[in-house]
């Protein structure tokens, strides 16, 4: 059976797309007394209450921290729609599914490796 240790993530007036790489158990968060499965690639932020985060003894995430705009120009969302959330980011675009298996395939010293970042979307007002 895989332990558990407790974390208390204070918020840092950013967006941030993680990539979990962590084998096992999967890994849970708790916002506001609302409970989130963390998904393999998700979208957390902007937050405004802590999150309480249970991990497992060995983890492996990878992640981007963006300000607000850089949030809007990529997903073509407002970063706000994020708030207080951990959003499974294939529900957004499924091509970060193949990104989040690109790093995570065979790897040989010395060798170099692409990563294919999905275009970003465009937001057309509506009016």
């Amino acid at each position: 059976m895989t332990a558990f240790q407790q974390e208390k993530i204070i918020p840092k007036g950013v967006v941030e797309i993680i990539f979990n790489f962590s084998e096992g158990k999967q890994a849970g968060a708790n916002i506001n007394n609302k409970h989130f499965s963390i998904p393999a690639c998700f979208i957390n932020g902007l937050n405004t209450l802590p999150i309480k985060v249970g991990l497992p003894e060995k983890q492996l995430y990878f992640g981007v921290q963006l300000q607000p705009l850089a949030v809007k120009k990529l997903l073509g969302i407002p970063a706000g729609e994020f708030a207080d959330s951990i959003i499974d980011l294939t529900l957004i675009d499924s091509t970060y599914l193949s990104l989040w298996q690109q790093p995570s395939g065979p790897r040989s010293t010395g060798t170099k490796s692409q990563i294919q970042v999905p275009k970003p979307h465009h937001c057309r007002r509506a009016g």
